[in-house]
């Protein structure tokens, strides 16, 4: 499980801390990082809550555009790009007079 791995790094911790926090064994743990085990559905749900994502997301193994970060990280996030919004639209503002316009297109950015 390519993505078990990714999220136990996400949350610094080792195997060893991830497997006493679930009650699971060390080497089992690494048995399901390295693909050598599979984990029944019972340890699926319990790593599937722990890291709060779908059991699907864990057995995906082309690995996912999923963004891990912290609720801390997400609001600084989301109050930044307020922030950038904000300040294109001012520039907006001042560029109208001159025929320059800014769009945010699906995320994207042009200039005309």
């Amino acid at each position: 499980m390519d993505n078990l791995i990714k999220l136990r790094k996400s949350r610094n911790l080792s195997q060893k801390q991830l497997a006493e926090k679930l009650d699971i064994d060390q080497t089992t743990i690494s048995g399901y990082e390295r693909n050598y085990r599979q984990a029944d559905y019972q340890t699926l749900q319990k790593l599937a809550t722990f890291f709060d994502v779908t059991i699907d997301y864990l057995l995906d193994s082309k690995g996912s555009d999923l963004i891990i970060m912290t609720k801390e990280q997400y609001l600084k996030l989301t109050k930044n790009i307020s922030q950038a919004k904000q300040t294109l639209h001012e520039i907006d503002k001042q560029n109208s007079k001159n025929n320059v316009r800014i769009e945010d297109n699906h995320g994207k950015i042009f200039f005309k």
